[in-house]
């Protein structure tokens, strides 16, 4: 795959006390801050003598609630466990001094598949086809792993596209704040509105079918440049995937092969029996539509990945204090409200001659309680 990006411009950095410090109680040098949510903050770190990475850490003021501290903790073994080059890796997880659990990812330099497509207005047919290839390699890890995970957060601004100092961009799947069991069932929506699979959205048992209809919108906006569904509102988008078909990709975008138009619009499907079995399917159903033949190498991209050593997470359902859960706190909730749960903004900061760039998934909006009464009433 070509190098599907130009020049960035240098953002700016969160301007943070805790900047040019020693994370309390470990050997992390925080060099700088790249965000903040309701759930937790990230920064760029260093660890004498080589480490380099980017830290997340759960909101100290959230510590305390058991329900977003296992929430964390069910994100960090997901990670820990899905070793894939295409899914980000965790180099380590701890506490800090105050007993606040953080990780620390591998450092990423680039940008995320929705930068390339608000730069250009869609993307070339056949690099869109390399980045839902690789996508869908890493959800098959996931979704047949001995505990299948489903991501339920498939989005742009979490398909990054990472270029190492030598050889071919590699994706990389980040953010996996919202990773469940599959067959999880939530009464709460908690995703992105314009990805979610109809299932997620009326809180019904999800499974990694619903991943599959995330990455047909993502390919679909890639190769059209529109989302299958755009409304002024959530409720609209909402009740549009629940009631309608997408408007049909040959309509939007005739350079399409028509294999691969029926493929798109199938993993739209609004009943997850009618869409690709499973990501592989999804993949191999895709290669004979484009006619791709795969390189020699069993996976593109592991070669410019180093090995990392396994991390332990402590297993589920461990004891701690146990508090009410806030009715808010900053942008978060945990409320019987319904949730929207949106990425940050991607911004690309600068450490001496590298860019660095993490997509953290950190804030959580709340939407209006009465969302999926709306999207089925008539």
């Amino acid at each position: 795959m070509t190098k599907p990006w130009g020049p960035q411009e240098e953002a700016r950095e969160i301007r943070s006390p805790e900047v040019g410090k020693v994370l309390f109680g470990t050997k992390y040098l925080i060099v700088a801050k790249l965000g903040r949510g309701g759930m937790g903050e990230v920064f760029e770190v260093v660890k004498p003598p080589q480490i380099m990475g980017v830290l997340k850490r759960l909101a100290p003021e959230m510590a305390k609630f058991p329900k977003a501290k296992e929430l964390f903790l069910t994100e960090v073994r997901a990670l820990a466990e899905l070793d894939h080059p295409h899914i980000v890796r965790v180099q380590d997880f701890d506490t800090d001094g105050f007993g606040v659990p953080f990780m620390v990812m591998e450092r990423l330099t680039g940008r995320n598949v929705a930068d390339l497509i608000e730069k250009r207005g869609r993307v070339e047919p056949d690099e869109a086809y390399e980045i839902t290839r690789q996508l869908l390699d890493a959800l098959h890890v996931a979704h047949t792993h001995d505990t299948p995970v489903v991501h339920r957060d498939i989005k742009p601004e979490n398909i990054f596209l990472h270029q190492p100092r030598h050889g071919e961009p590699v994706l990389k799947l980040i953010d996996f704040g919202l990773v469940a069991e599959a067959g999880t069932q939530e009464k709460d929506f908690a995703g992105s509105i314009h990805y979610a699979a109809p299932e997620q959205i009326l809180g019904e048992p999800v499974t990694g079918s619903a991943d599959l209809y995330a990455v047909g919108g993502v390919l679909y906006e890639m190769l059209s440049g529109r989302m299958p569904y755009d409304a002024p509102t959530a409720t609209e988008v909402g009740r549009a995937k629940v009631k309608h078909k997408p408007k049909p990709l040959a309509k939007l975008a005739p350079w399409v092969p028509e294999p691969v138009a029926r493929l798109v619009l199938q993993a739209l499907e609004r009943e997850p029996e009618k869409r690709p079995p499973s990501a592989k399917a999804f993949r191999e159903a895709l290669d004979a539509a484009v006619g791709y033949r795969a390189p020699n190498e069993a996976v593109r991209g592991r070669a410019a990945i180093p090995a990392v050593t396994k991390v332990r997470v402590p297993p589920p359902g461990g004891k701690g204090r146990t508090a009410p859960m806030p009715s808010g706190a900053g942008s978060a909730s945990f409320s019987d409200d319904t949730l929207l749960k949106a990425g940050l903004p991607s911004r690309p900061v600068r450490l001496g001659e590298l860019w660095l760039e993490i997509v953290a998934g950190l804030v959580v909006g709340l939407v209006m309680l009465g969302l999926v009464h709306a999207m089925v009433s008539p």
